[in-house]
Formats: C-alpha cells, structure tokens, sequence
C-alpha cells in the first residue's frame, strides 16, 4: 500500500498518486486508520513525500500508533529523485515602528 503527499495536494483527496494528501498529518492519519483496522497489508506502507519544502506550523508526532512490524514496516521516504526538506522553523512577521 502507499500514500502520497504533495504540496500540490488536498487533505480531502485519496492520498494517491494522481489525487495526494497536502500534509504528512494526513497520510500519517490514513495510515494510523489502516493499522486501527488492523489492515496493515504484508509488506507494509510507504508514504511517497513529493519534492519540495514542507513547513510546519506544529510539530507532526509519531508514536506506538504509527509503529509497523517486521513483515508490515510503515515507510516514509522522498520520491524517487526528489528533494525533500522539512522546515520547522517560525514564520512571523516582525514589525518596527519608528520612535519620535
């Protein structure tokens, strides 16, 4: 089984190749969904991150809900020949105000 994410994604789409999820929360949800199923296929999930930089406006947390097993690994991995990269770093606007 495998998701994909895009910048040029939609939350609301399949998750697939030709229709990917926007985040990583998404595909991360989608497979938390599958494993609550306990539908983890033999062979496992790999999410395909599509290239370009993602930003993050909060932390994206991974924990035993997100863990696969030996004959089932959950895979997260840049696209094949992509540059991927993650930025966690603030965005905020700073403004100065010229004092009399």
């Amino acid at each position: 089984t495998e998701f994909y994410v895009s910048l040029d994604g939609t939350d609301t789409q399949a998750g697939t190749c030709d229709a990917p999820f926007a985040t990583l929360t998404r595909a991360r949800d989608a497979v938390r969904a599958l494993r609550a199923k306990g539908q983890l296929p033999a062979g496992g999930v790999t999410v395909w991150i599509r290239g370009g930089t993602y930003r993050f406006g909060a932390t994206l947390e991974l924990g035993p809900a997100d863990s696969g097993t030996a004959t089932a690994p959950i895979v997260y991995r840049a696209y094949r020949d992509e540059e991927v990269v993650f930025d966690g770093s603030a965005h905020r606007s700073i403004f100065f105000q010229r004092v009399p």
